[in-house]
């Protein structure tokens, strides 16, 4: 894509100048400064993640519930892991409640 830009003779100067101190021309700069700063294009599953909330109060726990979904673990080694400290969790609430004597909130985690 080709694009003008109309730049003050300040900004002109500027930008030869910064171009210069980092041995390339001004194009290439501004093509590599626009590239560097440009927000990545979001895939399928990530834009399916967005959740455009009708209640604005809402959009914090949003935001932390995808963030959390994204830190979830995808590979095999992770995933095993995952499961086994949840399993380890599940026993230590059931060996709680066992000495208290109270109903098992996991009674499939033996």
């Amino acid at each position: 894509m080709t694009l003008n830009i109309e730049l003050s003779p300040q900004t002109s100067a500027r930008l030869s100048a910064f171009a210069r101190q980092k041995g390339v021309d001004p194009q290439t700069l501004v093509t590599t400064l626009v590239e560097d700063n440009l927000p990545p294009i979001k895939t399928q599953s990530e834009q399916e993640l967005t959740i455009h909330s009708v209640d604005p109060a809402n959009d914090a726990s949003i935001a932390l519930l995808q963030s959390w979904i994204a830190q979830a673990p995808t590979d095999p080694e992770g995933i095993r892991e995952a499961e086994e400290d949840l399993l380890e969790f599940k026993r230590n609430m059931n060996a709680n409640r066992a000495t208290t004597g109270e109903r098992l909130p996991y009674p499939e985690a033996k």
